[in-house]
């Protein structure tokens, strides 16, 4: 018998020993009973939740699709890249600006490359933020988008 079910088992007694005294008019020993009872059934929970489960799933791996349960890589293309941001409906004159590159690049790749994030450049090129001098030289350097575009520079 493995823990789990010794926890369970001896839950039963305990419930089972506390009604008994309950019947023969000890209160005192039924109440410690009924609290012994559930303790190990609380523990059983406990125990029973942090067991692995036994289902059997497929590591994660970035950049797969499971087709048959077997993990297949792919990859999209700058070109696919450009397109699934094309289709997203962008007004960023940079994004449109990237896109015509080669090879085509997206907001999310610049601002790797610049230390910043898509959302920053975003907000700097409407001027709600200001673009750092930094990523505003070493997009310029990677995308030919000239530092005197950005309303505001820090």
């Amino acid at each position: 018998m493995d823990t789990l079910e010794k926890l369970r088992a001896r839950a039963d007694e305990a419930e089972a020993s506390a009604w008994a005294a309950l019947e023969l008019g000890d209160e005192t020993t039924a109440l410690a009973g009924f609290r012994m009872a559930m303790r190990c059934r609380r523990l059983a929970r406990e125990l029973e939740a942090s067991e692995p489960r036994q289902r059997k799933r497929l590591p994660a791996v970035k950049g797969t699709r499971t087709i048959d349960k077997a993990p297949m890589a792919f990859a999209f293309t700058p070109e696919h890249r450009a397109n699934m941001s094309k289709a997203s409906g962008t007004s960023s004159k940079l994004a449109k600006h990237a896109r015509k590159l080669d090879p085509p690049m997206t907001l999310a790749e610049i601002a790797e490359k610049a230390g910043v994030s898509p959302s920053l450049i975003s907000k700097a090129e409407k001027g709600l933020r200001a673009m750092p001098t930094r990523a505003a030289d070493i997009i310029e350097k990677e995308t030919g988008w000239p530092k005197a575009n950005w309303p505001r520079l820090s």
